[in-house]
């Protein structure tokens, strides 16, 4: 196993592929503006946050896959080039995958094959290239989340319904975690799936597996979850089961990295990332607690999302030092 991070993260989650979601499906290039790129990553040097997570998806070109690949896809050796630069920057770059089936468009034609012998041998495939690219990263996030109904159900956005249940769901994650451990990497997943199944959950996920929990409200008091799911349900079940997660898998034993956002439909908002720091240094222990992640949802890296991303970098910083208000 490669060494483990041993500073406490103060991550940043960035999309190099969008084909993780229905809207990209039809996109026939990448769309990176190099330009915008470049600004977030030194605006995160300037204010010292010290992780990258890469959501790779079509955005690299896979030896093993290329056909997975796009127009204008990142070769292994200019990403090797980008963690270079990102390491002299003091910003550890990990890789990202989602191979949960709401969000693995980037999988192409083999996404169709799901659960069977063609797909566990792309999935092992493209996991082997990644880590030889990202040979410095003790870290691999694999996503698994949203593997549910009420998110592939809604709005027909997605034309193929595809879920696993049960046991195959605890196989192919299993899979895919093995994958990452064979390379020497400690794997990392989204935690949803424990709202809808926590005694399975806590009972079938290693420990060794990196959690992180997410919930991007504005608020995570008790009394305005509780008021909250009274108005009107969420599509991830009740805010308050969400929320109270954190202390779920810290009582379990998991480490943690907890994430937020400055994600909102209707607009940008700066109080969920500082209000997530104040709650879990509270509810999860210090030893358990490896960090914070950034996650902004603003797909593209083009001119549109530009200022959206340096300010959602200023808000990490911002409830790192304890500025913002929470």
């Amino acid at each position: 196993m490669r060494d483990a991070v041993s500073r406490q993260m103060w991550g940043f989650l960035i999309h190099l592929g969008t084909k993780m979601w229905p809207a990209y499906a039809g996109d026939a290039r990448l769309e990176v503006d190099r330009s915008v790129w470049d600004a977030v990553t030194e605006r995160m040097a300037e204010k010292k946050l010290n992780t990258l997570v890469i959501d790779l998806g079509e955005g690299l070109r896979y030896p093993s896959h290329p056909e997975l690949g796009t127009v204008g896809s990142w070769e292994p050796e200019q990403m090797r080039e980008e963690i270079a630069r990102l390491r002299k920057m003091g910003i550890l770059a990990v890789p990202k995958l989602n191979f949960s089936s709401s969000h693995d468009l980037w999988l192409g034609e083999w996404r169709r094959y799901l659960s069977t012998p063609d797909y566990y041998r792309v999935c092992a495939d493209v996991i082997r290239d990644v880590a030889a690219v990202f040979d410095e990263s003790p870290l691999f996030h694999l996503g698994w989340d949203e593997e549910t109904i009420a998110i592939q159900g809604r709005a027909n956005k997605f034309p193929l319904v595809r879920l696993r249940q049960g046991d195959l769901w605890w196989h192919d994650c299993l899979f895919t975690v093995g994958e990452v451990e064979r390379a020497g990497m400690r794997p990392w997943v989204w935690s949803d799936f424990c709202w809808h199944h926590p005694e399975t959950f806590l009972k079938r996920m290693p420990k060794s597996v990196l959690q992180s929990n997410w919930y991007y409200g504005r608020n995570l008091a008790p009394e305005h979850l509780k008021a909250c799911d009274a108005q009107s349900p969420s599509l991830g079940g009740p805010r308050v089961v969400q929320v109270d997660t954190y202390r779920v898998l810290d009582e379990a034993g998991f480490d943690q990295v907890p994430c937020g956002s400055t994600y909102r439909e209707d607009s940008f908002q700066t109080q969920n990332f500082p209000a997530t720091v104040k709650h879990c240094r509270k509810v999860v222990a210090p030893e358990r607690l490896k960090g914070f992640l950034m996650a902004p949802w603003l797909v593209k890296i083009v001119g549109a999302n530009r200022q959206g991303l340096l300010d959602s970098v200023d808000n990490v910083a911002e409830a790192r030092d304890g500025h913002a208000e929470s």
